[in-house]
């Protein structure tokens, strides 16, 4: 990991560099009101953005390429707001979040993603909303996602499905 914010409150990330990384670009462990911006992330050796039990983060305006795995990776977390990111060439998903609620991914622009451009599995009251997502098998993959909305994507030159949603509850 080139960048490691851990246990830690009110941390700013901006304009820094991450490339040619072995593990994750940068890696949040058990943060909080913590601010990613204006950072460019290339060719990481997995998430380029890795967010793992922290709260109140916000991940904008960050320009990623090449990751092994997924361009932002959100597990475990409450209340992240992804904004405004350009993500390209991802090997799994642009951005993948895994039993983490409030979440609001929005104007974000994914391209060829391997698999999918957004995923969100076993969360609660997110927003998808004002995404541009060109590439992948899936545009919006949903399972076991209550409360959410999904709304004004533009999805194009997808293989399987451009919004899939399965297993879940008051989703619109």
């Amino acid at each position: 990991t080139n960048i490691l914010v851990d246990s830690s409150n009110g941390a700013l990330i901006e304009n820094n560099l991450s490339r040619d990384d072995l593990d994750d670009g940068i890696e949040f462990v058990n943060s909080s009101n913590v601010t990613l911006s204006r950072n460019t992330f290339s060719n990481s050796g997995d998430d380029a953005i890795d967010l793992e039990s922290s709260d109140s983060v916000t991940i904008s305006n960050n320009t990623i390429g090449g990751s092994t795995d997924n361009g932002i990776f959100i597990n475990s977390s409450a209340s992240a707001v992804i904004s405004g990111n350009t993500i390209s060439d991802s090997g799994d998903d642009g951005i993948d979040l895994e039993s983490s609620d409030n979440a609001s991914i929005q104007n974000n622009t994914i391209t060829n993603a391997a698999e999918t451009g957004i995923e969100l599995s076993t969360s609660a009251d997110a927003t998808v909303d004002d995404n541009s997502i060109d590439g992948g098998d899936f545009g919006i993959f949903a399972g076991a996602l209550d409360n959410a909305v999904i709304q004004n994507n533009i999805i194009t030159n997808i293989v399987l499905s451009g919004i899939e949603i399965v297993d879940s509850n008051g989703v619109t």
